[in-house]
């Protein structure tokens, strides 16, 4: 037997994206059009290579951006041992953290993605996570 019925795997990201949408709506027709409307309007920008603000390309360089201000010590550390800071925290905005998270805390990120209209929340709450790991790590 194939699965799914149809015969086509649907690639890695969609189903990522789904999954935290199924712990919101029991209706699997509610569920579909809300993450539709959500891939359209946010989630297919991660897929686009381009220059324009709120690709993936911009949002990667926003947490550059943010990260070296925040901990310019830490993302030198990284560096320094061959572990660019991206190189880790690319997939969690490029998934918008499902499967990197717990449910809720993926769907607290994606309200506040939905709140401010804004794939920005992702870039910043990575360096958070690494701004917080670090000052867990070492504390001054």
């Amino acid at each position: 037997m194939v699965y799914p019925p149809c015969g086509i795997v649907p690639f890695q990201g969609m189903v990522m994206y789904a999954a935290p949408l199924c712990y919101v709506w029991s209706d699997t027709r509610r569920m579909y059009f809300n993450m539709r409307a959500m891939y359209a309007q946010y989630f297919c920008r991660l897929f686009t290579i381009s220059t324009r603000e709120w690709d993936i390309l911009h949002l990667t360089r926003q947490f550059e951006d943010t990260l070296q201000e925040a901990c310019p010590e830490l993302v030198f550390h990284l560096c320094d041992i061959g572990i660019p800071p991206l190189k880790i925290a690319f997939n969690w905005i490029f998934y918008g953290f499902a499967g990197y998270l717990e449910v809720d805390q993926v769907l607290a990120v994606w309200d506040r993605v939905l709140a401010w209209d804004s794939l920005l929340v992702l870039p910043v709450v990575a360096a958070a996570i690494f701004s917080f790991r670090f000052t867990v790590a070492c504390p001054s």
